[in-house]
């Protein structure tokens, strides 16, 4: 009851936990098996309900994931084979702000986020475990500084629904080049 009582005052609070076991029992480097798993959590705060800022939220994303990666150490390709492996540290994902205008038909997040959760997704391509092709296509990171989940860049983002069949959605991101 606790959880519903936030929630009907605005605060939705949320965690998730996924494993991956992997293995690899011909070809690639070496034989051998790795684990590693994501712990991950956040707030949504809906201000509508908390402060009367009708349609306007924020939202807090913390990301942390441990353990070893099949492909570095085993397989050796360019394409991690598991989705919840790199960047084995917490670190927040989500930071923004977001509020809805026109009666809900446009939406503005600014803020920290990931860029790959906002744009280049291959629906239905979530349905496999390979990064290569979940969240975004790996091609459109490599050289690129695009940033897929868990990994947020600063920026704006506006999507609107011109018609029911019809959306439009534009952003701007911080470039961050690590070299």
């Amino acid at each position: 009851g606790a959880r519903t009582r936030l929630v009907e005052n605005g605060i939705t609070v949320w965690a998730g936990y996924l494993s991956e076991t992997f293995g690899v029992l011909r070809g690639g480097l070496r034989k051998g098996v790795a684990y590693n798993q994501q712990l991950n959590g956040g707030v949504d705060l809906d201000m509508g309900r908390i402060a009367g800022w009708q349609g306007a939220k924020f939202h807090l994303v913390i990301n942390d994931r441990r353990g070893e990666g099949l492909t570095p150490g085993y397989l050796g390709n360019g394409y991690s084979v598991q989705g919840a492996f790199g960047f084995q540290y917490p670190k927040i994902s989500e930071l923004s702000y977001e509020q809805q205008l026109a009666d809900g038909k446009t939406n503005l997040r600014i803020g920290l986020f990931p860029v790959g959760s906002q744009f280049g997704q291959m629906e239905g391509a979530c349905d496999f475990v390979n990064v290569g092709f979940c969240a975004h296509p790996r091609n459109f990171a490599t050289g690129s500084y695009w940033s897929g989940y868990p990994n947020p860049s600063w920026g704006v983002m506006v999507h609107s629904d011109i018609l029911p069949e019809l959306s439009v959605r534009g952003g701007a991101f911080l470039d961050m080049p690590t070299s």
